[in-house]
């Protein structure tokens, strides 16, 4: 590969694996797709295709680690989902 060939995009397990450990350590973060391509991955894992991080989330969502919110007109967002406690009736 050439020197200024950009980086292989991450795979999907990459990507959600990554925003697993930003929500690790920013557990009440919740951004949308573009906040969390700038915010909570290009550091770690360079420019991230928007589509690619739908999917992580998608996983994640499916995987019950996240949660997806839209109030209004206003863009869907995600968040960690809150951990349940034992003390509390399911």
């Amino acid at each position: 590969m050439p020197a200024d060939a950009p980086a292989p995009a991450p795979d999907v397990d990459a990507i959600a694996s990554a925003i697993r450990g930003y929500l690790a350590e920013h557990p009440n973060a919740a951004d949308t797709v573009e906040g969390i391509r700038r915010w909570w991955l290009l550091g770690t894992l360079g420019e991230v295709p928007p589509e690619l991080v739908e999917q992580a989330l998608e996983q994640l969502l499916a995987q019950g680690r996240v949660r997806r919110s839209q109030e209004g007109w206003l863009p869907v967002t995600w968040s960690a989902r809150p951990a349940r406690r034992p003390d509390l009736p399911h």
